[in-house]
């Protein structure tokens, strides 16, 4: 399903660029899922580019997918969410939410977004962290959000 953003922190003064998508799926994840988003807005800023981020539910925070990525011509944003971000206990908790999330804590799906920032910063901290993952991970579905 896709919602309005309805908040949490991002690192690097990053700014919201797409629709939420929260994403039903059976865990454990064995392989990685590709994920298409489609940004609201279509400008550029100078320095900066669109990187999909998940929801840390724990607190109420947005993790960077760094990693390849692609942006199609149509402009959708195309990003490889790894088993160890899948799996993560903190994307879909059934409990143990901030609380500023409590109401979307019932282990019903992950959320992904896309942010626009600075493309120098933007996997500098997380360059090998469990947001990093390759295009050639053996993806096993796509998911593409309109804007």
């Amino acid at each position: 399903s896709v919602k309005a953003f309805a908040g949490g922190s991002v690192d690097g003064g990053a700014s919201i660029a797409s629709k939420v998508l929260t994403f039903f799926f059976s865990s454990p994840a064995l392989k990685s899922v590709l994920l298409g988003i489609d940004p609201s807005a279509r400008r550029r800023q100078a320095g900066t580019d669109l990187y999909a981020h998940w929801l840390d539910k724990t607190e109420n925070r947005w993790v960077i997918l760094c990693g390849e990525k692609e942006t199609d011509t149509a402009g959708v944003v195309s990003t490889v969410v790894p088993p160890s971000v899948l799996n993560n206990p903190r994307l879909n908790p059934s409990s143990g939410c901030a609380p500023a999330l409590a109401s979307d804590c019932g282990g019903d799906g992950g959320q992904f977004a896309l942010f626009r920032m600075d493309a120098a910063e933007a996997c500098q901290a997380d360059a090998a962290g469990e947001g990093s993952s390759g295009l050639s991970d053996g993806a096993v579905a796509g998911i593409v959000v309109g804007g």
